[in-house]
């Protein structure tokens, strides 16, 4: 099974969390997709 979160995912959403706690997770997904960090494949759920 390949692995689906990169070092790259978990630091971004540590830097979109730092910037803005309250957050929520739809939020940090459609920010990952828009900022083309994620594609709808590999998206985190």
């Amino acid at each position: 099974m390949k692995q689906r979160v990169t070092q790259r995912i978990i630091q971004e959403i540590l830097n979109l969390k730092q910037k803005c706690p309250t957050m929520f997770a739809w939020e940090i997904q459609q920010r990952l997709l828009q900022n083309g960090i994620c594609t709808a494949q590999n998206l985190p759920s």
